[in-house]
């Protein structure tokens, strides 16, 4: 059993009425806690053999039960966001050697034999060779060349997200709206395990139901409206976002007095889009990250004194100065890319500038020592 599986346990006996995912038929915590271990059984019969499966899909409550049943039954999975182009999602696959592609929109069945039913696309590919551990394959950007499926184990992913709540303390466990594109690493393990992990709501809605149907031209008004009806208190955002959230409440006057956290990584923030946002009301919390660390590694605490800043490590990672100058993280680490497992030279990683990739943390421009 996953510290994920355990937490929905104890949510279930706390408080079995409460809704732990939010959606077109809500998923109390009572009916998650029933339904997930058997799902999980079912997945883990129906995708034996060891070779990963990617996941191409929208938020859903079907989606968000497939996601934890998949960790649960310990299938190496690859999720690839909506945005990814036929070539990029064609790459990804073949470098990651996944014959099947599961993609929305995911139906449930919750009588006597819960279930998941979901597309599947089959194609005979190559097998690679996956760092033993491997839970979850992440193909991040890429600088330099060809994006690299960084590769990481549960225990990474699940110890990142408890950090995240450890930090945050459980009093942000509100009603968090996914609206990074699924598939993004930072929202996955920050966003959604996270909430899970504290007890939370998950709003798993429709990227089109939000605003979000084009990523990279978002409908900021119709964001803002649903911000608003269904009382969300918890965003993640990169800064175009944020930047589009402070516009459309300037425009309109509205506030969200029921934020309570607002963080923003993929990249540095504009001072002045800061201020923007603090003289809005808005709770922003800078954050810094990597994939390699499994997303978050520092973030700001909310003082107003610290803003600017991305921050103190949450405590999933060691940080420190190295006689340089640069910035020293330490482990725990990925356990390397698809094909080539880390070796203990590259443990740590030396942080030289504060560029981002748009894979939620990813560094761009960062150099191994």
């Amino acid at each position: 059993m996953t510290r994920l599986l355990d937490a929905v346990m104890r949510h279930a006996e706390a408080q079995p009425e409460a809704i732990a995912i939010d959606g077109a038929e809500p998923i109390s915590w009572a009916t998650l806690a029933r339904v997930l271990p058997p799902i999980a059984q079912d997945l883990a019969t129906r995708f034996a053999g060891g070779r990963p499966i990617a996941l191409q899909l929208d938020q859903g409550i079907g989606e968000c039960i497939l996601d934890l049943a998949l960790l649960e039954a310990g299938i190496v999975t690859i999720p690839l966001p909506s945005f990814f182009t036929p070539a990029q999602t064609d790459h990804a696959l073949d470098a990651a050697g996944a014959e099947i592609r599961l993609s929305g929109p995911v139906t449930l069945s919750l009588d006597t034999q819960p279930a998941v039913h979901v597309n599947e696309d089959h194609r005979a590919r190559p097998a690679r060779n996956l760092p033993d551990g491997t839970a979850r394959i992440t193909f991040t950007s890429g600088s330099t060349d060809d994006p690299k499926g960084i590769c990481l184990s549960r225990d990474h992913l699940l110890g990142v997200a408890q950090a995240v709540v450890d930090t945050l303390g459980v009093h942000h466990a509100g009603r968090h709206l996914p609206i990074l594109s699924p598939g993004i690493l930072l929202e996955n393990v920050a966003g959604f395990y996270a909430t899970i992990l504290a007890g939370g709501t998950y709003v798993a809605l429709p990227q089109v139901a939000i605003g979000m149907a084009d990523p990279f031209r978002p409908d900021i008004a119709a964001l803002l409206q649903t911000i608003e009806r269904q009382a969300i208190t918890s965003l993640i955002l990169v800064p175009d976002y944020l930047a589009g959230l402070v516009a459309a409440l300037r425009a309109t006057g509205l506030r969200l007095p029921r934020l309570s956290l607002v963080a923003v990584g993929g990249a540095r923030i504009d001072p002045l889009l800061l201020d923007a946002a603090a003289a809005l009301g808005l709770p922003v919390r800078q954050g810094y990250g990597l994939t390699e660390c499994a997303s978050v590694v520092a973030l700001d605490d909310g003082d107003p004194a610290s803003r600017g800043s991305v921050g103190r490590s949450i405590g999933a990672n060691g940080v420190r100065l190295a006689a340089d100058g640069e910035i020293l993280i330490d482990g725990p680490l990925f356990l390397g890319t698809v094909g080539a497992p880390r070796t203990p030279a590259r443990s740590r990683r030396a942080i030289s500038d504060g560029s981002t990739t748009p894979d939620g943390y990813g560094s761009k421009g960062a150099s191994r020592r």
